[in-house]
C-alpha cells in the first residue's frame, strides 16, 4: 500500500504560529489553547484511523489523506480516500464525545454534552459532496468504479441517536472499532474487480495533481488579536524561546542550541499569521534579521516562489494558494 503523509491543517498549524508568539498574558491566549485543543484532537482522530486502515489495505490499495479538491466552485477537504481494485471509499473522520443526535433529512448534527446542545453540519451531508465530487472527477477520466463513503467516530466516548425513519444511517456511521468488520463486509459485497494497478495509480496521482492549497484565513483577527500583539523574532522551536544571534546564525538562549535550520518554519509563520506574500524587509522585521541580505541569504536556500512588482521581489507562501497579487 502506498500513501502520503498526513499534516496539520493550515488552520492547525495558525493556532501553533500563535501560542509560540503570543504573550500567556494575552487575553485570547487560552481560548487559542481551546481551539488548538480541538485541531490536536482532530488529527489524532484522523490519524488513528490511518494506524487502523493501514493493517488491512493490501499491497495493490493507494491511500490519499487530506485531499483538497476543488469542484462547482467549492473546496472540498477530504480526510480519506482509499482506491482499491474493487471500489474507492471515502472516509469523513470524526473525534467527537457525547450524544450524537443525526437529522439527515435536516442536514444537521446535533450534539448533548455536558447538558449542553450543539449544532454542527451533518458530516453525511459533507461525505456525499465529497463522493460527489470524486465521481464527477473519475466520469472526467472516463473510469467506472463503485464510490462508498463513510463517517467514521474514533472516540470511544460517543453515542449516537437515529430517527426511526433514518434507520439506514447506521450503515453510513461507525465507531473505529467497527471499522476491520465495516471493511470486509465491503469487500464481500463488492467481489468484482474494476481497476487495475495502472488504473489505481492513474487515479491517484490525478488526485494528487488535482490537490490544491488553501487559500490565506486571518485567523488572527477572528480571534481578535492585533498583529501587534505577536512576538518578533527568531524562536526556537523545541522550546519555543527567542533565539539570540550567534556567528551569523541563532542560537537558544535556554536549550543552547544553534536553531539556524529553523528558519524554514519560522518564515512559514510569517505567512501564516500575516498572509500569503512577503518582502525581504517584511521578513527583516518579523524575525527581527539585521538586514534584508540576511534575509535573501536564508531564503536562497529554499525553494520559494517569487516575482519581480516593480522594483521590488516579492515572495509566495510555500503552503498557501498564489492569489493576485495588486
Amino acid at each position: 500500500m502506498y500513501t502520503n503523509e498526513r499534516f496539520p491543517s493550515i488552520k492547525h498549524q495558525s493556532y501553533q504560529a500563535m501560542i509560540r508568539r503570543l504573550p500567556k498574558s494575552h487575553p485570547s491566549y487560552q481560548r487559542l489553547l481551546n481551539k488548538k485543543s480541538i485541531e490536536d484532537s482532530g488529527l489524532h482522530g484522523e490519524m488513528y484511523f490511518d494506524q487502523v486502515a493501514s493493517k488491512l489495505l493490501s499491497p495493490t490499495c493507494l491511500h490519499l489523506k487530506n485531499s483538497l479538491l476543488t469542484l462547482f466552485k467549492e473546496t472540498f477537504q477530504v480526510d480519506s480516500i482509499i482506491i482499491t481494485p474493487y471500489f474507492i471509499l471515502i472516509s469523513e473522520i470524526k473525534n467527537m464525545v457525547g450524544n450524537l443526535i443525526f437529522d439527515k433529512k435536516g442536514g444537521s448534527l446535533t450534539r448533548m454534552l455536558n447538558g449542553q446542545k450543539e449544532y454542527f453540519t451533518c458530516p453525511l451531508f459533507q461525505v456525499s459532496r465529497h463522493t460527489e465530487c470524486v465521481e464527477y472527477l473519475l466520469n472526467q477520466l472516463n473510469i467506472s468504479v463503485p464510490v462508498i463513503d463513510q463517517v467514521i467516530y474514533t472516540n470511544q466516548y460517543v453515542e449516537f441517536t437515529v430517527k426511526d425513519s433514518e434507520i439506514d444511517i447506521y450503515e453510513k456511521i461507525l465507531r473505529i472499532e467497527q471499522f476491520t468488520y465495516h471493511y470486509r463486509k465491503i469487500i464481500k459485497n463488492y467481489p468484482h474487480k474494476h481497476l487495475t494497478e495502472t488504473q489505481i495509480k492513474f487515479i491517484y496521482q490525478t488526485l494528487l495533481q488535482r490537490n490544491v492549497l488553501p487559500f490565506w484565513n486571518n485567523h488572527l483577527t477572528l480571534l481578535g488579536i492585533s498583529r501587534d500583539e505577536i512576538i518578533k523574532g527568531f524562536i526556537c522551536l523545541e522550546c519555543n524561546n527567542i533565539a539570540e544571534t550567534a556567528y551569523g546564525g541563532w542560537r537558544c538562549h535556554t536549550c543552547r542550541k544553534r536553531v539556524d535550520h529553523m528558519f524554514y518554519q519560522n518564515m512559514i509563520d510569517y505567512f501564516l499569521l500575516s498572509g500569503y506574500t512577503a518582502k525581504s524587509s517584511d521578513l527583516k522585521d518579523f524575525l527581527a534579521m539585521s538586514s534584508n541580505r540576511q534575509v535573501l541569504t536564508y531564503i536562497n536556500k529554499i525553494d520559494i516562489q517569487s516575482e519581480m512588482v516593480g522594483r521590488q521581489r516579492i515572495f509566495f507562501s510555500p503552503i498557501h494558494a498564489k492569489s493576485t497579487f495588486e
